[in-house]
């Protein structure tokens, strides 16, 4: 998966290179709103549990305002349900404002469920590569229960 994603990466680097987007400037061509169904267009519910390693639901804090050079910013985002995986209660969201891979800031102060990762500096991650998923969707919760994930630091 780092393969991928670095492959991706380094695509996007290039194409915004070419199209002389390299210089500071941000474009996306194609704005991807929040849509927590638009992963079970592409991948069944079973798909989704079995190569997730972390998922989770909370809400995500405002963040301080941000600089206009600013691409990259984390938010603290509050645990409210572990499904998959252990996490915190309360963990940083690292999430992109600007970008040319199209990805947007998650939505604040709204209960939320992702499918995420945990980056090097224990920060999750909310950018193309993370799912957001439907609250309430039967099958999906169904799959999961097995899983019972716990909120480190807090009792079952």
């Amino acid at each position: 998966m780092n393969r991928f994603r670095a492959l991706l990466l380094a695509l996007g680097a290039v194409a915004a290179s070419a199209l002389g987007l390299a210089d500071g400037a941000v474009a996306c061509t194609v704005p991807q709103p929040f849509d927590p169904n638009r992963i079970l267009r592409y991948m069944t519910a079973q798909q989704i549990v079995e190569r997730a390693s972390l998922i989770v639901e909370g809400v995500v804090a405002q963040p301080s305002p941000i600089a206009d050079d600013v691409r990259s910013v984390s938010s603290p985002m509050l645990i409210e349900r572990v499904w998959k995986g252990d996490i915190n209660r309360q963990v940083m969201i690292r999430y992109n404002v600007r970008s040319s891979d199209c990805t947007h800031p998650p939505p604040f102060g709204t209960r939320i469920r992702l499918s995420t990762h945990r980056l090097d500096n224990g920060e999750i991650s909310y950018d193309f590569f993370d799912v957001e998923l439907p609250l309430d969707h039967a099958e999906l919760n169904q799959l999961l229960d097995p899983y019972a994930g716990t909120v480190v630091g807090q009792e079952p």
